[in-house]
């Protein structure tokens, strides 16, 4: 039994394995009661979604720890974007060149996705609004939605929101149609033979499922990244409209994305990997999901495309941070120089990113000055005392590489669920004991409005991270141990 137990365990936290990937692996297809055992494992963590299926069955979600931690650390992930992207101001020509960069590189996935074969120039041919070569017409009408993106990220996503990038897409002023109005080739024919529609529902029940997929992507409590990767298939699973489904998808995920404080960055994220990545396993990934109402296995495939994709555009800001630096600083310095001056070492990379500057040993800082504050009065409701026998979280005294940021801020999502992205990123920057810190700070790290940083820091404090104190006519936030 511990056995069993133990490969159950193998088969969903280290591998989501199908039935027929857990036979191949052991060499033997006599796998029936090892699966019904890794089966009922997963049941003890699964979640039963609104979404349906057109047989009127739920689809579910497993969610294991370490599953959990594949879509936190893709969040934190977009969080990092957010504030490396949010150091650059918009008068500034390197945040032309991200911006420039980046829609590139979703272009070129969109024609890898759609079998156009393009250059660099036609691109940029594109993004100048000067294409003159038909072919090149849908990358142009992509590019079209992707700026109306830009300049309203937070639209309501009803009926509304489809028919308007609709027209972009079709370059249509007026739509005659909305939904499909017949019944994609053979879909009746395959649900009859093996119960999946491959092809899109039939019409008669396309505007049932499409009212679901609204309400779960309105009213869902589901964690933003995963609410993304399931809307994402069931809009390709219903294929309500007669073309656009795939691009309709990539942009309903980037709206999603855009509604958890990050409409900024949104439209520049390259989601456009999941259609141009493999699109061959992509449909396996589906069909599995389809057959089993299991949407961990897309959720988990999902994860992990994004997660390369989301990196190498992290390596790019980080790129264009160092060029920043470079330029400022030390504008009549060779690069060799450069690399000496602050001990740059290539080998230290990951994504191709930019070398990480290696550190001195740290040096002991001498006490703070003792700073005259007097503390609020505060009742029980202040500050939340974690429960007896929770692991102390260790406040270190030194600096972090970016990527062990981001492996604490993961950690202290998946140990506090009310934490949201963004505060467990700013935490795990800022939270030297003896140190004050101050809602202008939260502001100018994460990017946001005053009014979320103050509600944030305030949040912080009572969640029992920091204490609130008052300094003059400021608040000022010190860390607490955690016991």
């Amino acid at each position: 039994m511990a056995q069993e137990n133990k490969l159950a365990s193998r088969f969903t936290d280290e591998q989501y394995a199908t039935k027929s990937e857990v036979a191949n692996t052991l060499g033997t297809s006599l796998v029936d009661k090892l699966w019904d055992n890794i089966t009922r494992y997963r049941e003890q963590y699964a979640q039963q979604t609104p979404l349906l299926d057109l047989t009127k069955r739920f689809y579910k979600i497993v969610y294991t720890p370490s599953i959990n931690s594949r879509y936190q650390k893709l969040q934190s992930r977009i969080v990092n974007i957010l504030y490396k992207y949010s150091r650059f101001s918009e008068e500034d020509l390197k945040m032309y060149q991200i911006k420039d960069d980046a829609m590139k590189e979703i272009l070129k996935m969109m024609a890898s996705f759609k079998g156009i074969i393009i250059n660099d120039i036609a691109i940029s041919n594109i993004i100048n609004r000067d294409n003159r070569n038909k072919e090149y017409a849908p990358l142009e009408y992509y590019y079209e939605a992707l700026c109306s993106f830009q300049n309203n990220p937070l639209i309501a996503i009803d009926d509304d929101f489809f028919g308007n990038y609709l027209m972009v897409l079709s370059h249509q002023f007026e739509l005659t149609t909305y939904y499909r109005s017949r019944d994609l080739e053979s879909a009746k024919t395959k649900f009859v033979i093996n119960r999946q529609y491959d092809n899109g529902a039939p019409v008669n029940e396309i505007e049932k499922h499409m009212n679901i997929l609204l309400d779960f992507v309105n009213n869902s409590g589901a964690p933003l990244v995963v609410k993304a990767i399931c809307a994402f298939y069931y809009l390709n699973y219903i294929k309500p409209f007669d073309s656009y489904n795939e691009e309709l998808s990539i942009l309903l995920f980037k709206h999603i994305l855009a509604r958890g404080e990050y409409e900024s960055i949104a439209h520049l994220l390259p989601c456009e990997i999941l259609l141009s990545k493999n699109p061959s396993r992509l449909k396996e990934v589906m069909n599995e999901v389809q057959r089993n109402r299991d949407l961990t296995y897309l959720i988990i495939y999902a994860t992990d495309v994004l997660e390369e994709a989301f990196g190498n555009f992290t390596d790019k800001l980080i790129a264009v941070e160092g060029a920043v630096l470079k330029d400022s600083m030390f504008r009549n310095m060779s690069d060799e120089e450069f690399k000496k001056e602050f001990h740059i070492d290539k080998s230290e990379t990951q994504y191709g990113r930019l070398p990480h500057i290696k550190e001195e040993t740290p040096v002991e800082e001498s006490a703070p000055k003792k700073v005259d504050v007097q503390i609020e009065s505060s009742t029980s409701n202040d500050v939340v005392t974690p429960p007896s026998g929770e692991k102390a979280l260790q406040l270190p005294n030194k600096r972090y590489t970016e990527e062990e940021y981001e492996n604490l801020a993961a950690d202290l999502l998946e140990s506090d669920p009310f934490l949201r992205p963004q505060q467990a990123h700013f935490f795990v920057r800022h939270m030297t004991i003896g140190k004050y810190y101050t809602i202008a700070q939260y502001k100018r790290a994460e990017g946001c409005v005053y009014e979320t940083a103050r509600t944030s820091m305030d949040a912080l404090a009572k969640r029992g991270y920091y204490r609130r104190e008052n300094l003059k006519n400021k608040f000022v936030y010190t860390p607490l141990k955690r016991y």
